[in-house]
């Protein structure tokens, strides 16, 4: 009964790190590709600007 316990505490506790992960992973991309779109669009009004 105890090590029953035990396993739903240690799959809940694998259930919330999973969960915590996806949502690091999630902002890691998420700031990744604010950054990039705004270098992107850095470049892009820079070409623009100098006309090549």
């Amino acid at each position: 009964d105890h090590l029953i316990l035990q396993l739903m505490v240690f799959l809940c506790w694998i259930h919330q790190l999973k969960l915590y992960f996806k949502m690091f992973l999630n902002n890691i991309i998420f700031k990744e590709m604010k950054l990039l779109e705004k270098i992107l669009i850095n470049y892009l009004s820079f070409k623009d600007l100098t006309g090549h």
